[in-house]
């Protein structure tokens, strides 16, 4: 019984990954997967491969949807002629007028073991867009007008799902394809270069667009996460310009790297030569200049320190002079002298005790020299007479002379 209930544990295990694995499966096929090449024509119509392909690789890489290569497909698809044929009716119907052969698909589906089918096609509109006007044709500028050539590209997606027979999803994209001076013009019969180049940039921007909106309506939203979720945007962007940015980035990292083993060879056979190259002069310049810095800065500090230490020894002095000036002297003791004075009793006190006389000093006169009559110096006499003022001389101004002018009758 065990026995039993593990082989139906074993078998329910496999159908639930059967199933899984029919749920996240999904067939990418393009208009011209029974179709015969297209090679002779004036405007590639086989585009619709280079987006199958792109959608197909962003949905492998995503490692959550499983999607077989358009080259597996139809290997497998020729081997069955009649379904081949039948494909290739449908899909030349799909690609002129978006009808979808429901019944085609589901056998499609079966074959590779799934529920779920993409179907994209594209066309290419050169009439209503070859002659286009340009912004100086609205001007109306003479001189200016020039013919713009253009090709539209328009891109239908539809997913189905064969078990109930209903399209998941369906977008049409459209990509105005142009060329400055006349440059898409066909010369021959041949697929035109530029408009290959041109569609392959686009079909790299819009394969994970297409392959968002698939891994969306077939993988739930809750098994989604950051790391495994197809995302687009800016960095899917393939031109011109995008192409030059990437082409710079790894080319300045090559010829970085190019120069760089030149210079280190350089230097090793200056260093050979007993040269001292640039590279070694900067690096003993910068340590002969850490080290004068370091004598500097350690002169500094010493400086420092002994500018520090004189100044605490001066602190101390002060302090100790200070503290000698506030020391207060010590007092002499004092005898208590009123254990020898005797005391005498009955003496009277004078009524009125006489003050004692001050004595007077006298001023001090001015001593008189003997000094006879003649010998006294009397001071010179002067004669009583006045002085006349000396008169100052003073030079005369200068006089502005006044201008003569020659007057007329009219003056006067």
């Amino acid at each position: 019984m065990r026995r039993v209930a593990k082989g139906i544990l074993i078998l329910a295990l496999f159908v639930s990954n059967a199933v899984y694995a029919a749920d996240y499966r999904v067939l990418v096929i393009p208009d011209n997967l029974s179709s015969k090449p297209c090679l002779d024509a004036m405007i590639y119509e086989d585009s619709s491969e280079f987006f199958a392909n792109q959608v197909i690789n962003r949905l492998n890489l995503s490692g959550t949807v499983e999607s077989p290569t358009v080259s597996e497909v139809r290997d497998k698809l020729q081997r069955n002629q009649r379904l081949y044929l039948a494909t290739r009716e449908s899909l030349l119907r799909f690609k002129n007028g978006y009808n979808i052969n429901y019944l085609n698909v589901q056998k499609l589906a079966a074959m590779f073991n799934t529920n779920k089918v993409l179907l994209i096609t594209s066309s290419a509109d050169a009439q209503n867009y070859f002659i286009r006007r340009t912004f100086w044709d609205f001007l109306n500028i003479p001189g200016a007008t020039v013919i713009d050539p253009a090709i539209k590209l328009s891109v239908y997606a539809v997913l189905i799902d064969t078990d109930r027979m209903v399209n998941l999803w369906e977008d049409t994209f459209y990509k105005t394809i142009s060329s400055c001076e006349n440059r898409m013009v066909a010369n021959s019969l041949s697929p035109q270069t530029e408009q290959l180049e041109k569609i392959r940039d686009y079909s790299r921007m819009l394969g994970p667009q297409i392959a968002h909106y698939v891994q969306a309506s077939v993988v739930p939203s809750a098994t989604l996460t950051r790391a495994n979720e197809i995302t687009y945007g800016p960095k899917d962007f393939d031109n011109v310009f995008t192409k030059k940015f990437r082409w710079y980035k790894h080319g300045a990292k090559e010829i970085t790297k190019e120069t760089k083993y030149k210079y280190d060879d350089h230097v090793t056979n200056q260093r050979n030569k007993g040269v001292e190259p640039l590279e070694d002069k900067f690096r003993r310049w910068k340590q002969e200049w850490k080290a004068r810095r370091a004598a500097a800065k350690a002169e500094r500090m010493q400086r420092k320190q002994e500018a520090a230490i004189r100044r605490q020894m001066e602190e101390e002095q002060n302090q100790h002079i200070q503290d000698i000036n506030n020391k207060q002297p010590v007092k002499e003791e004092v005898k208590d002298k009123t254990k020898d004075v005797i005391e005498i009793k009955d003496v009277q006190k004078p009524a009125n005790p006489e003050k004692p006389a001050v004595k007077k000093h006298k001023k001090d006169e001015p001593k008189v020299l003997n000094v006879t009559k003649d010998e006294y110096l009397e001071p010179p006499k002067t004669d009583d007479v006045l002085l006349e003022p000396k008169i100052k001389y003073y030079q005369p101004r200068q006089r502005n002379m006044p201008e003569a002018k020659n007057t007329t009758i009219n003056d006067i």
